[in-house]
């Protein structure tokens, strides 16, 4: 096999909030500042993952510029007998400059 040379680096992000501090905008906020900072460091671009029946995170994403770019089959559970549980994920991505 070919190993790939990347010559960019890659940033990926990702959150998470408890039940009571979901829908209140903290998310986007979190995001918005990150965006910033990333930007003063010279960061061209995010990339972040979600279920894409992961609907509130997927409206988060799209709110506040990614874009969908591919998808892909992912799994980090197993059911009780302990075969993979399997979901569709959306591979997204933000341009910063």
């Amino acid at each position: 096999t070919e190993e790939k040379e990347y010559t960019e680096e890659i940033y990926e992000i990702g959150y998470g909030f408890l039940d009571q501090y979901q829908g209140k905008g903290y998310a986007k906020e979190s995001l918005l500042a990150i965006f910033d900072y990333m930007k003063e460091q010279g960061v061209k671009k995010i990339y972040a993952g979600t279920a894409k029946n992961n609907l509130p995170s997927v409206g988060l994403l799209n709110s506040v510029g990614f874009q969908l770019v591919g998808t892909e089959r992912i799994s980090f559970h197993k059911d009780s007998e302990g075969n993979d549980i399997y979901f569709e994920g959306g591979n997204f991505v933000k341009e910063l400059c």
